[in-house]
């Protein structure tokens, strides 16, 4: 008996199988298109070792901004409590309280940034306009008042150099940052500003992290994909465009594409620091679907300034991080919770 197979069943088979292997071709595509995309960010999941969000009943930290490593301890602010704390990170206890949220002559009025300097550690007060030197077991030892005419961008990391001065971003037109002298006001200026279509904008996006290397500082801005180098005497001798990294591309092209006011910009740079001559940037991602802040470009800074990698951590949004004994520590602010990442890939 021959079998007899209908027409129009074979029309259906001819467009499913068509159907597979147009799919099939979609899906090998994207996962190229993907591995790509990857290779081509040099991305590298880094691998959690340890975390903590509630260090015990009654302490937990929703609000943490500015991290610092020294010895194996982190500093950072307790934005909600306007405090500094210090923790051991190896069995994520807390050894300190720094400073007093209140308005009078020994408190802090509003803590915006800090810095440490060998034992001694500097809190910035925006609110009052005062620097505030304490030692690590959060004794104050001096206070210093910050003058008006030094314009200070009070959101960045600071530095300060031995016979009390400080470097700090600026609004001034006179230069980026302005150096204090805080044992008798003097301020001068260094550095070049960036200069945009607005004036707003002048004094809005000037504002940089300052941090400090073996032979010099290197400035990074939160909003410009640049990374400055300047030597000791504060000469700019280097500046690198990291806006050929692929994702750093995307969320400046997402940025051009939202931001319509000349009152608000959009930033590329969370958060950054130096560990054992590499810079590391908590970089801002954006593609369209949603905002991240969950990977760390890493450069190389000697002999001239090189893009090395990036590396993602599992979290979406982190807040601040530091990187010390080759871990990196971070918190991830929507789920409150510090954690600690191997650097050993």
């Amino acid at each position: 008996m021959e079998l007899v197979i209908p027409r129009n069943f074979m029309c259906w088979y001819s467009l499913i199988e068509m159907i597979m292997y147009r799919v099939i071709g979609i899906i090998a595509l994207f996962l190229i298109l993907f591995s790509c995309s990857n290779r081509e960010d040099r991305v590298k999941k880094v691998t959690r070792i340890s975390s903590v969000s509630e260090l015990s009943d009654t302490l937990f930290f929703a609000k943490v901004k500015n991290m610092i490593s020294k010895e194996g301890d982190i500093f950072f602010i307790d934005k909600y409590r306007n405090r500094i704390v210090c923790m051991d990170v190896d069995g994520w206890k807390l050894k300190t309280f720094i400073g007093t949220s209140g308005e009078g002559p020994d408190e802090l009025c509003n803590l915006s940034q800090f810095t440490l300097k060998n034992d001694t550690l500097y809190a910035l007060d925006g609110g009052c306009g005062k620097l505030v030197a304490y030692d690590l077991q959060g004794n104050i030892c001096t206070k210093y008042p910050l003058p008006l005419e030094s314009r200070l961008i009070i959101g960045y990391h600071f530095l300060l150099s031995d016979g009390d001065k400080m470097d700090i971003s600026t609004s001034a037109d006179a230069g980026a940052f302005a150096h204090l002298d805080l044992s008798d006001g003097d301020v001068s200026f260094f550095g070049e500003r960036y200069r945009f279509e607005y004036t707003n904008q002048d004094k809005l996006r000037n504002g940089r992290y300052l941090l400090e290397t073996a032979d010099g500082y290197v400035a990074v801005s939160d909003n410009m994909p640049q990374i400055e180098k300047y030597d000791r005497q504060k000469n700019r001798v280097e500046v690198y465009d990291y806006s050929d990294i692929p994702m750093v591309k995307r969320t400046l092209l997402q940025w051009e594409r939202k931001v319509q006011d000349s009152n608000s910009y959009g930033i590329i740079c969370e958060d950054a620091c130096i560990y054992e001559d590499k810079l590391y940037l908590l970089l801002v991602s954006d593609n369209g679907n949603g905002m991240a802040m969950n990977r760390i470009a890493v450069f190389s800074l000697f002999p001239q300034i090189k893009w090395d990698e990036l590396l993602e951590m599992p979290g979406r949004m982190y807040s601040t991080f530091c990187v010390s004994h080759e871990r990196i520590i971070a918190f991830e602010s929507q789920r409150n919770c510090f954690e600690a990442f191997s650097l050993c890939h």
